[in-house]
């Protein structure tokens, strides 16, 4: 992807939504992906490209494993810039590695079907570039929402709420700002004005205005429309989502695409640990498990967004074991043992069943741990009540 000729060949409902639809605007989006990642996004060399396509070309899965990952892993860079609490991260980090399985559903079906058209491989080039200039902007607002997101945490709280009770909205840092939020330039409303519930910095794609907390007076006759783009349309602070369910991903995909996308997240986890004992020192003790369970410890999700969160809790369960609640433990039923599984034949080790309640972003989860005698637990499933 090279900063110095943007204009796409062709410009596409995305491009038009996501403001890179000139070259100028497209451009300003490359020059800021490509300062942010510092060439670390693969799909961006050009010594992948024909090895991607080849295998997406030699596969039948429905995702590609590749596209997943890189789109994934992208995203979630975005989001660990900016820190918050732990809850709200693996909001945020489920909900964008959600959004690039579907993302990688499109492109995989897209560069099938033009590849398979004529056979030609620099169509599934030029589907690749697409793509690849649509993670420019979809990365960049997403670092934007995690942002304003932790800013409205800071304007809520304590001091801030009291001494600050004011928020001004500042102009775009963008050379080619875009118009619908030029008309809120300067305004101030207060905080609890019902206009921040669908107004922020970061609801329209690759927005670069910012705002802060004042206490000088609300200006008056503000504009009171409500910009709300597909995608974008809720707080990521208060919904938990960068990229809500009105993303054009979302919206255009049949419902087998949940199960698509759950079993790519599944294979992309396992992939990365096979036989490799996870291990993490937490405050409730030594937790432990296996890579190859996590089909185990994180099947019969009610949808593809709680399965999600399922994985990162599983992924970084020494973050959330602050958020556990004790319930009642659990007798052990051992009757339905693989003893040609090393999960299985661990738990037969086990002296009880510990049982806990976590819940994030309303979804409630059990958490079960199976203790050994040296007091250490093996991480054995994450069900839904």
């Amino acid at each position: 992807m090279r900063a110095g000729t943007p204009s796409p060949r062709y410009t596409t409902a995305l491009d038009r939504l996501y403001g890179i639809d000139t070259p100028a605007t497209l451009q300003a989006c490359l020059i800021a992906f490509q300062t942010a990642v510092k060439g670390s996004f693969t799909l961006a060399r050009k010594d992948r490209e024909e090895a991607v396509i080849n295998a997406v070309m030699g596969s039948d899965k429905p995702i590609s494993q590749e596209l997943f990952e890189a789109y994934a892993n992208n995203l979630r860079k975005a989001v660990s810039a900016v820190p918050v609490s732990d809850d709200l991260a693996a909001q945020w980090q489920a909900n964008v590695s959600r959004f690039a399985a579907y993302k990688a559903y499109d492109a995989t079906a897209t560069i099938r079907r033009v590849v398979g058209e004529d056979g030609d491989i620099d169509l599934g080039r030029a589907v690749l570039h697409t793509y690849n200039r649509y993670q420019a902007a979809e990365y960049n607002t997403a670092v934007a929402r995690a942002r304003t997101g932790k800013q409205w945490i800071q304007f809520s709280e304590g001091d801030n709420a009291r001494l600050f009770p004011n928020i001004k909205w500042l102009p775009s840092r963008s050379a080619t700002p875009r118009e619908e939020h030029i008309p809120f330039y300067n305004r101030i409303w207060p905080k609890n004005d019902p206009f921040w519930l669908t107004n922020q910095p970061g609801t329209l794609w690759n927005c670069k205005c910012d705002w802060e907390q004042t206490d000088d007076d609300p200006t008056t006759d503000n504009p009171t429309r409500d910009i709300v783009m597909p995608g974008l349309d809720q707080n990521p602070a208060t919904s938990g989502q960068i990229f809500t369910d009105t993303a054009p991903y979302f919206r255009k995909a049949s419902s087998d695409v949940a199960t698509y996308a759950i079993r790519t997240q599944r294979e992309a986890f396992r992939e990365a640990h096979k036989e490799d004992e996870i291990i993490f020192n937490t405050e409730i003790g030594k937790v432990l498990y296996d890579g190859i369970t996590v089909k185990e410890i994180t099947k019969g999700a009610k949808s593809d967004t709680s399965y999600f969160y399922k994985l990162e809790i599983a992924q970084h369960f020494d973050k959330y074991t602050h958020l556990l609640k004790p319930l009642p433990d659990e007798a052990i039923d051992l009757s339905h043992n693989n003893h040609n599984n090393i999960f299985y034949r661990r738990k037969a080790q086990f002296t009880k069943m510990k049982v806990y309640e976590l819940t994030i972003n309303g979804y409630s989860f059990r958490v079960k741990l199976g203790e050994y005698a040296d007091g250490s637990c093996n991480l054995y499933a994450i069900t839904e009540p």
